[in-house]
């Protein structure tokens, strides 16, 4: 049986000397920010943080970096912590077409629902949010998983939509969101608008891993990112319903129900993203918070936003990776090997693809800027021979180096669909793609001749990782 929450988790890494415990006393801002970017300097070991005595908050606690570190991440999903990213993509891929069947039930007395605040008692600023970078205009729920069912048939849980966007707290009970246009969150929205009607959300804070995880990736409206979190957690998932009647992870540290107020649109922002600058500030979505539960001893979570390394480069970028990769070969389900959608949250896409002739790897590149991991990402499109590996930066930028003819091999589309948070954006939402082919030449492209360095490592790349083992013990 899988990890099924956050508790869980914790309780899985403290057993690998994966949790720090800060006991003394913080102050929420800016202390916790700093331990948090201080950790994540560590992308393949960093700990968690558990924050057990904040200022202000008595007897609250709160975690971060929970995913932020491939050896946290691995423990999470039971993959071989000593494994390279590719491999860990590899055994990924093949657990993806299970995940879809992954098995949900709804179930009633829910842990998140132990405890119950309404009305009047409603009051967000009882929580340790705070802002993460001092240029941020307010405080923010950083990591929630946000769940809005479409509006023509609420009960149909593959239309159902977890997403993770940021969340302003600007009034005890209001908050400003941010759903990006091309968002499933947006589409429910529209719904909604066009009917003249708010709509409901619910807002989940501490939920388990698996649904963290999944709340951050590209699928398809149709598929649901419940099964598919039972399918990576595995073992079944168990949710329960709000007072509105939405479907919530039922282990859920915290749930925040409420609505978005139809129509209304009031300044949000700034906030640090991760391309490493500050948003600006927009006119952005409204909700109204009506009710809270939570579990008893409640475990408020977080993550750190900047410049760098984040946690969603180890929580979700990989499984991102797969769901690409499953977008691109729709088209293409014999050529395309793997897709690193790692780099900047997918912005950049590596692909390795096999030439079935002369230039098929530029129509490689225009396939996936047109398919769903195109869409407002793939701002830089990068395709290498199959037997690259994708992953490895090294082999990718060698073989860029001496694969392009910058004048047959780079395509610049000047204005194409562009992603909000992107800086160079002008305007907002467009921006220009490059895409290009760093595979060797084949018939009829040619270019002058050359013959490829092989060599067979595999017997011996397994009797030194054996003999490796014995030597340390």
């Amino acid at each position: 049986m899988g990890i099924v929450d956050l508790r869980g988790l914790i309780q899985a890494l403290e057993a690998k000397n994966q949790v720090v415990h800060v006991c003394d006393e913080i102050d929420v801002e800016p202390d916790a920010a700093q331990f948090a970017k201080a950790a994540l300097a560590d992308p393949e070991a960093g700990p968690a943080l558990v924050f057990e005595n904040m200022r202000g908050f008595k007897g609250q606690r709160m975690v971060m970096n929970t995913l932020a570190s491939w050896k946290n991440w691995a423990t999470a999903f039971d993959v071989d912590e000593n494994t390279t990213v590719y491999e860990k993509y590899k055994i990924m891929e093949k657990r993806w077409p299970k995940c879809s069947r992954g098995r949900v039930k709804f179930i009633d007395n829910a842990p998140c629902q132990e405890e119950v605040i309404e009305g009047d008692d409603v009051n967000l600023y009882d929580f340790p949010v705070f802002r993460s970078n001092v240029g941020d205009g307010g405080f923010y729920i950083a990591k929630p998983a946000i769940v809005t069912v479409d509006r023509d048939d609420p009960e149909n849980l593959d239309l159902t939509n977890i997403g993770m966007y940021r969340v302003q707290v600007q009034e005890r009970n209001m908050c400003g969101l941010q759903v990006m246009f091309d968002h499933d969150g947006a589409s429910h929205l529209r719904k909604y608008e066009a009917a003249g009607e708010n709509m409901p959300i619910a807002i989940c804070v501490g939920a388990p891993p698996a649904v963290s995880s999944l709340a951050c990736i590209p699928l398809n409206p149709d598929q649901s990112e419940f099964k598919y979190a039972a399918g990576l957690q595995g073992s079944m998932l168990k949710l329960a319903k709000t007072s509105a009647g939405l479907p919530v992870p039922a282990y859920s540290e915290y749930v925040l129900e409420g609505e978005v107020l139809c129509g209304v649109r009031e300044p949000e922002g700034p906030f640090g993203e991760f391309p490493g600058t500050y948003s600006g500030v927009r006119n952005q979505c409204r909700v109204k918070i009506t009710r809270i539960t939570h579990r008893k001893d409640p475990i408020w979570e977080e993550l750190y936003l900047g410049d760098g390394h984040a946690e969603g480069n180890c929580m979700s970028n990989l499984i991102t990776c797969i769901s690409n990769t499953e977008a691109i070969r729709e088209r293409m389900p014999n050529e395309i090997v793997a897709v690193n959608a790692m780099v900047a949250h997918g912005m950049v896409l590596i692909i390795a693809a096999k030439n079935r002739f002369g230039n098929f790897a530029k129509a490689v590149a225009y396939n996936a800027a047109s398919s769903s991991a195109g869409l407002g990402h793939g701002k830089i499109i990068i395709v290498v021979d199959p037997w690259v590996d994708p992953f490895d930066y090294e082999q990718v930028f060698t073989k860029m180096a001496f694969r392009v003819r910058p004048d047959k091999d780079i395509i610049i589309a000047p204005y194409d669909i562009g992603m909000g948070l992107d800086p160079s954006n002008d305007p907002v939402g467009v921006s220009g793609r490059v895409m290009i082919d760093a595979t060797t030449p084949v018939h009829p492209d040619h270019m002058r001749d050359v013959q490829q360095i092989e060599i067979d490592t595999t017997e011996k790349a397994a009797l030194l990782k054996e003999l490796l083992a014995g030597l340390r013990g």
